[in-house]
């Protein structure tokens, strides 16, 4: 999550003061389940592929708000918004190596692979009002599906085993 606010100062050439809070929030939560095997294994380490089903939701939200006030006192503002939710159905495929540490812990460095099906739905807002006073309000929405493709290259860390 992301919140920011900032205000800008009036400068010579500039008659505004400017007043702007922005949002941004993501997340996403994911199930994913693979068989590993193992490719190659020695006393030190071992290669191996694997590979299973996987389902991720996220969703995010963008909004920003901006308030202008001129030294003559006039003022004027304008809001937008956008909101994404989305389902990804696909495969996950894992290729790696890890090497035995301890019989408990081992090092391993893999890549990942992920590609299905997704469905994604978008809604925009916006809102604007000037000086004198004119209101203008503009809403959309856009639902869609296709493929996906997605790539971690190399992803390391440190597996411990119980």
């Amino acid at each position: 999550d992301n919140d920011r606010k900032s205000s800008y100062g009036a400068t010579p050439t500039d008659n505004n003061k400017i007043e702007r809070n922005t949002i941004n929030e993501n997340s996403s939560v994911g199930f994913s389940a693979q068989i590993i095997f193992p490719v190659y294994t020695t006393e030190y380490g071992q290669a191996y592929l694997g590979g299973g089903p996987s389902i991720t939701y996220s969703t995010g939200k963008y909004s920003t708000d901006e308030h202008r006030v001129s030294q003559s006192g006039g003022t004027s503002s304008a809001s937008s918004s956008n909101n994404d939710k989305g389902y990804h159905a696909g495969v996950l495929i894992i290729g790696g190596i890890k090497a035995f540490i301890t019989n408990n812990i081992n090092m391993f460095a893999e890549t990942h692979l992920n590609g299905g099906i997704m469905w994604q739905k978008s809604e925009w807002s916006s809102r604007s009002i000037d000086n004198s006073g004119f209101e203008q309000i503009s809403n959309s929405s856009e639902e869609g599906d296709g493929w996906f493709y997605d790539a971690t290259f190399i992803r390391l860390g440190v597996s411990l085993s119980f």
